[in-house]
Parts: C-alpha cells; sequence; structure tokens
C-alpha cells in the first residue's frame, strides 16, 4: 500500500518526472506521453507552486493579526482591571453590580 505524499514530495515527483519526460522525448511519445501532456503537468507544477507561496503568505499574515489582536485583547484587559480597581476605590459596593464587578470586596 503507497502512503498519501505530502504537497513538497508530490510537487517534487512531478518536476522530476516532467524533466525526465522532457529529456527522453522520443522515448515517452511512444507510450503516449506527448509534449503537451509534459506541458500540461508543468503548468500545475508552476500554479500549485504560486498558490502555495499566498498561502504561506496568508499565513504569515493570519499570525500577524493573531498576534496583534491578542496584544490588544491583553491591553483591554489591564485597562478594564485598572477601571474596576478605580470604580471600587471611589463607588459604594452595593452600586459595583452596575458596572459588572460581582466582587464583594
Amino acid at each position: 500500500m503507497q502512503t498519501k505524499k505530502n504537497f513538497a514530495q508530490l510537487l517534487n515527483d512531478a518536476r522530476l518526472m516532467a524533466d525526465a519526460c522532457k529529456a527522453h522525448c522520443d522515448e515517452v511519445k511512444a507510450v503516449g506521453v506527448s509534449e503537451s501532456f509534459v506541458a500540461k503537468v508543468e503548468a500545475h507544477i508552476s500554479s500549485l507552486s504560486a498558490q502555495d507561496t499566498v498561502q504561506e503568505k496568508l499565513k504569515a499574515d493570519l499570525k500577524t493579526a493573531t498576534a496583534k489582536l491578542s496584544a490588544e485583547l491583553t491591553e483591554l484587559d489591564k485597562e478594564l482591571n485598572e477601571m474596576r480597581r478605580r470604580v471600587k476605590v471611589g463607588i459604594a459596593p452595593e452600586q459595583w453590580r452596575e458596572f459588572g464587578i460581582t466582587a464583594r470586596r
């Protein structure tokens, strides 16, 4: 049973096959592998490489956006904690619920 190949392995195998078919053009024509067939495979290789580049950039952008989101959430949490602390100092405990504070003291 053959195991499923990952993207890089499949792309590498396709490049090897295309290069070998071009190098042995006359021999592979005899078994039905035409130049247009090889060109079609090379077009797939090129397209997939370009798509992979775009995908990797999107992954990097996502990591950047996630880090920015996380940093902003951390900042918001710090600011809310500071606001709660100040409200607890200046407002009577009976009114804390109005501010979303459920602590007793």
